[in-house]
């Protein structure tokens, strides 16, 4: 038995903050442990004024409102710094994933929302909500397989598992909700597989699915686009977005200014106590002269 077609709008209004008096989610906070209370049972598919973040998406019916879509704007400028650079195919599989999650009207097949429980993350607590997002494990790879060659992506995880198990534990202090990715199919969830592409494609007119811009990745930072002909370059390691050599070369100036300074400050002492030495021993002999004189 499938689920129904209604939206989750999966955010979480939390109750006992009086600042939240309108509140547009499907669920409202209940206490840790226990399953969320719907605010409403029977949204439905919707159109809403724009939706550019989820561009296939312009001018149809999704689960997503408008706090979402300004969320998934905010989120996907991270997503364009971190992996769109150096394999814009990564970031865009980044988005589809997330514009699935959000925004399909299908959701209620591959999406299940379970309790509020409270998490500890940097040490501030959070009550969040328990969500599970069945996907298709071979997407999955596809995705993870099209990101793992980018810096910023390999530093989150080892295996496709774990590259989107890390995403979906950020969620917590992001958005009050923690997402585990599930692989299997049950009853009534079937794994889902957005349209994620390999970052060895190419791509008519740069474009895919309404994402602009896309260039095809170099062998540097994809596997699959490297050939005979080709060859994979060394380029220098990034610290947040500075050439890595360019950061190393401001750590050996300022490393060798501090060298300077204490050699300089070394000589500086030596020379004064050098100094104050010979001053002290012409005292001492005159000294000595006016009680031989004496």
């Amino acid at each position: 038995m499938k689920a129904d077609s209604s939206c989750l709008i999966l955010c979480l209004c939390l109750l006992g903050l009086p600042m939240l008096v309108y509140c547009d989610c499907a669920f409202v906070g209940s206490k840790p442990g226990l399953p969320p209370k719907r605010a409403n049972t029977t949204i439905k598919p919707f159109k809403v004024d724009q939706i550019e973040v989820c561009p296939y998406y312009e001018g149809k019916e999704v689960c997503c409102n408008d706090d979402q879509i300004k969320e998934m704007e905010d989120n996907f400028k991270d997503i364009d710094m971190l992996f769109g650079g150096d394999c814009p195919v990564c970031g865009v599989n980044m988005k589809l994933l997330w514009c699935e999650f959000t925004c399909s009207p299908k959701q209620t097949e591959f999406i299940h929302a379970g309790k509020v429980n409270q998490y500890t993350r940097n040490g501030i607590l959070y009550d969040a909500l328990e969500v599970e997002y069945y996907m298709d494990l071979d997407a999955a790879c596809d995705l993870y397989d099209a990101c793992k060659k980018v810096p910023e992506a390999a530093t989150l995880g080892t295996s496709a598992q774990g590259f989107l198990q890390f995403q979906g534990e950020n969620s917590i202090d992001r958005g009050n909700t923690y997402i585990r990715f599930k692989y299997a199919p049950n009853e009534k969830y079937t794994p889902y597989a957005p349209p994620i592409r390999s970052c060895a494609d190419s791509f008519e007119n740069n474009e895919y699915m309404g994402f602009e811009n896309i260039s095809s990745c170099s062998c540097n930072y994809c596997e699959g686009a490297c050939n005979e002909t080709t060859q994979q370059v060394e380029y220098p390691t990034y610290f947040h977005g500075f050439g890595g050599y360019l950061v190393m070369s401001v750590y050996l100036v300022v490393i060798g200014l501090i060298t300077l300074l204490y050699v300089l400050k070394r000589f500086c002492c030596k020379k004064s106590s050098s100094s104050q030495d010979e001053r002290s021993m012409s005292i001492n002999v005159e000294e000595e002269q006016t009680e031989t004189h004496a």
